[in-house]
């Protein structure tokens, strides 16, 4: 069982990745901006953050970063609906220049999402 913080500015998207990842028997706890998301991280203790991209107060790449200076190992999921429209610069080096360990693309298959959570916190 690991503790997760998922944040999605969709609450519709957000509660059925807490209800996938419960069922899994994993401790989840939600935000549905980047900066209550920081809030939150900075007062507890996760070993995986699954956040989206393109959110309002702070978005994700924001956070993300927000998030590495304060605890550099923790392995970090973003999931995005527009990841055609990532900067061109950042190519195919995407989870470097954004810091992210994994990006998954939004609709996301709930399969590749749990397999890839799995992947991260077993390494």
């Amino acid at each position: 069982m690991a503790r997760i913080l998922a944040v999605d500015d969709n609450a519709i998207f957000l509660e059925m990745l807490c209800d996938v990842l419960k069922e899994k028997a994993h401790e989840v706890i939600t935000a549905s901006n980047g900066a209550a998301a920081l809030d939150i991280f900075i007062k507890n203790t996760f070993d995986l953050v699954i956040c989206d991209l393109i959110m309002p107060e702070k978005d994700g790449s924001e956070l993300i970063a927000d998030i590495r200076r304060i605890t550099p190992e923790i392995k970090i999921i973003a999931i995005t609906g527009m990841s055609d429209m990532l900067p061109t610069t950042i190519g195919k080096n995407a989870t470097d220049k954004l810091g992210a360990d994994k990006i998954l693309d939004k609709p996301v298959s709930l399969t590749d999402l749990l397999s890839t959570v799995d992947e991260l916190l077993n390494s």
